[in-house]
C-alpha cells in the first residue's frame, strides 16, 4: 500500500496528475476503475473536469 503525501489544509491534490500518473505506469481509465470500483464517467470527471472525489474515492485513488 502506497501512503499519500501529507498536505497543509491550503493545498489539494492533482488528481489530473494522480491519473496521469497511474496511466504513465500502463493503467488505463478502465483498470483504475476495476481496481477502485469508481466509474470510468467520474474518473474523467477527475481528470478533465476538475472534479474533486468524495473523500473515500479519493483514499481509494491515492492506493491504486
Amino acid at each position: 500500500m502506497t501512503l499519500a503525501p501529507t498536505l497543509a489544509p491550503d493545498q489539494r491534490y492533482d488528481w489530473w496528475q494522480i491519473l496521469q500518473d497511474l496511466s504513465m505506469h500502463g493503467m488505463t481509465l478502465h483498470a483504475v476503475s476495476e481496481a477502485t470500483g469508481i466509474p470510468v464517467s467520474t474518473l474523467n470527471g477527475y481528470k478533465n473536469l476538475n472534479a474533486e472525489p468524495k473523500h473515500a474515492d479519493g483514499e481509494r485513488l491515492l492506493a491504486t
